[in-house]
């Protein structure tokens, strides 16, 4: 992303102060994120951005500085299922990252950045909500947790996608929503009740 650009759509929008997500492969690599946040927040506007987590421990502290709103990591379930789906070693690194922010948030006595955690609900790791809301996480250092279904495309709504795109912005990009395509019935093979009692265990814990 352009920052020049970014900077131009901040100050032509700073009168209606909205809502800045940050999005799209991982944010905290972005070479001016710092400076980013700043014209935001200069702004009064709201920022936040879901993360993987492997590399907030080394930005925390300007995080708090600046005065971000709201960081969401995101977790695939306990230590060995999330490093399947996000690479070995990367679930420590998630986990130290939410110590060392919030650790730093609370030497400076500030409120923010909240911090949350999502979890999205595959047919991999419906079995571990337990075992990592139960056992492996910290639940004193999370304000808050979204848990979530996969999102998916079945392909006929990937092709009516595909030609919205083409007719109203001339784009033939296809990278991105095959990706995503599924069919319902990859997900029967979740079992509800299961899915159900592991739910209810974690709110539990969470309310407790």
């Amino acid at each position: 992303m352009d920052l020049r650009l970014a900077k131009r759509t901040i100050s032509e929008l700073s009168s209606v102060k909205p809502f800045y997500s940050l999005f799209g492969g991982e944010p905290l690599t972005y070479p001016h994120l710092e400076e980013l946040i700043i014209g935001i927040k200069d702004a009064g506007s709201i920022v936040d951005t879901p993360t993987n987590g492997t590399l907030l421990a080394t930005n925390a502290s300007m995080l708090v500085r600046t005065g971000f709103d709201s960081i969401r990591v995101s977790l695939d379930g306990p230590q060995e299922a999330n490093d399947i789906q996000r690479g070995k070693g990367s679930f420590a690194k998630a986990i130290k990252g939410i110590e060392t922010l919030y650790n730093e948030r609370e030497k400076s006595g500030k409120k923010k950045p909240t911090i949350s955690l999502i979890y999205t609900i595959t047919n991999d790791n419906y079995t571990s909500i337990e075992k990592l809301f139960l056992e492996e996480l910290d639940l004193t250092k999370i304000d808050w947790v979204t848990l979530q279904m996969q999102n998916f495309l079945t392909e006929s709504m990937g092709e009516s996608y595909a030609k919205l795109l083409k007719s109203e912005f001339g784009i033939t990009s296809d990278k991105y929503w095959k990706a995503m395509i599924r069919s319902p019935e990859d997900f029967a093979e979740i079992h509800v009740e299961e899915l159900s009692h592991q739910v209810k265990n974690a709110i539990a814990k969470l309310d407790s």
